[in-house]
Formats: structure tokens, sequence, C-alpha cells
């Protein structure tokens, strides 16, 4: 049986389910003193342009700051 590939997301699907902006989400993700406690790592490569995120610990990144999906 073959692994199934995660389903991947970006910046812009985090902010969305945030309502927040894009860059609010960037610097959640890169920021030192405001990173966010749990935000998910980039599965993309280091050489990427955009970072992508696996939809799953993205939701639970959203669920945990107390956002329905």
């Amino acid at each position: 049986m073959a692994a199934s590939m995660p389903e991947l997301v970006d910046y812009a699907y985090i902010a969305e389910k945030l309502n927040v902006s894009q860059q609010t989400v960037r610097v959640y993700a890169t920021g030192t003193k405001q990173r966010k406690a749990g935000f998910p790592e980039s599965v993309a490569p280091k050489t990427a342009r955009s970072p992508l995120f696996r939809k799953k610990d993205a939701d639970a990144f959203i669920q945990r700051r107390g956002v329905a999906g």
C-alpha cells in the first residue's frame, strides 16, 4: 500500500482560519519574541519561496488558538 501525501497549506490558509493577516501569521512563524508556541514547522525545503505546513498540524495550531474550523 502506497503512503499518501499529507495535505499541505500555506500562510493564507492559516491567516483565513485565524482571521488575521498573512503578515501576522509570518510573525507567528518567524518572529523570535512574538512566535506563538506550537506553530507548525514548515515541510518545504529551506530554499523554497513559501513555507508549507501539514494541514493537520496547522489545524491543530488553529484549534489551540480557540478558533473553530
